[in-house]
């Protein structure tokens, strides 16, 4: 028998970047295809003031 904690699961991502960050953020990546996920994130953070890491994206 499993005893695999099951709590509430939350509403919300706390970190997920709203959908209108996430367009842009695509967008970016398919103007500018020849950058690195970690270059990508600087040269949105600095053209957007909106701060992103290169973590992996979620499905």
């Amino acid at each position: 028998m499993s005893r695999a904690r099951k709590g509430p699961k939350p509403s919300r991502v706390w970190n997920r970047i709203p959908e209108p960050g996430r367009e842009k953020i695509k967008d970016l990546a398919l103007k500018e295809s020849e950058l690195s996920p970690r270059e990508l994130a600087v040269r949105f953070t600095d053209t957007e003031q909106y701060f992103v890491s290169e973590g992996k994206e979620d499905q």
